[in-house]
């Protein structure tokens, strides 16, 4: 059920271009975003990297195959920008 939200959340996100891609994006427009999720599997140091990125300040998920929530292959780090949605999305896994 929970992946579900999750997924329909982020679909929210995508379709309402609220979502940066990638590590570089995330470092691009650390400002931008509001909720950051990694995916489980990346490495620690892409990890290390979007969390020294975005601070302490704004919060940060690991998510399993986070790949197949946005419908992109090969993504590893997203930011959410809309700040309802990453809301929703910070409750949802808190």
């Amino acid at each position: 059920m929970q992946r579900s939200k999750l997924a329909t959340f982020v679909g929210f996100a995508v379709k309402s271009s609220s979502v940066l891609f990638g590590e570089e994006a995330v470092g691009r427009h650390p400002a931008a975003v509001k909720v950051a999720l990694v995916d489980a599997e990346a490495p620690e140091k892409l990890k290390s990297r979007v969390a020294g990125h975005i601070g302490e300040s704004v919060p940060r998920f690991e998510v399993e195959r986070l790949s197949e929530l946005v419908h992109r292959d090969n993504v590893k780090a997203v930011g959410i920008t809309d700040k309802a949605l990453a809301d929703a999305v910070i409750n949802l896994l808190r």
